[in-house]
C-alpha cells in the first residue's frame, strides 16, 4: 500500500516526526492512532525498530536508509542517534525544545503545520 498524498521527508528528519507531519496532513490530531492505522506500531518506530522503518519506507515512499539515518535508536537502556550513545536520562522525549529559525525556514511562506519537522 502506498499513502496519497504523501510528503517529502526532511533533510535530518526524525521518522517520529515525519509520520506525525504525515498525520497532519491526513487529518489526524494524533500520530499514534494514524500509525496504528497504518499497521505501524508507533512505540517501535519511536525506538528506531528496522521493520517499523521499513513499514513507513513502504507504505509513505521515503527512502529507507535516509529514515535509519535520522532515527533514534533504543538499544536495551541506552539510545543512539547517528553513533552517539545517550543515557535515557538525557534523552527527555517529553519536553518539546524547538528552533524558531528552523521552523520558519520549513514554512516559508505558507503555514502548514505538515511543512515543519523534528530534525538534528
Amino acid at each position: 500500500m502506498r499513502l496519497y498524498p504523501t510528503l517529502p521527508l526532511l533533510n535530518d528528519e526524525t521518522p517520529v516526526s515525519y509520520i506525525s507531519r504525515l498525520a497532519l496532513l491526513h487529518g489526524f490530531d494524533k500520530a499514534r492512532v494514524f500509525a496504528a492505522q497504518l499497521g505501524i506500531n508507533s512505540q517501535r518506530l519511536a525506538d528506531g525498530d528496522a521493520m517499523a522503518l521499513a513499514s513507513l519506507s513502504e507504505i509513505s515512499g521515503a527512502m529507507q536508509s535516509a529514515l535509519s539515518r535520522s532515527a533514534i535508536v533504543r538499544t536495551g537502556r541506552t539510545y543512539q542517534i547517528r553513533g552517539q550513545l545517550l543515557s535515557k536520562k538525557g534523552n527527555n522525549r517529553a519536553r518539546l525544545i524547538v528552533c524558531a529559525r528552523c521552523v520558519a525556514e520549513d514554512l516559508g511562506t505558507r503555514r502548514e503545520a505538515w511543512r515543519t519537522g523534528g530534525r538534528f
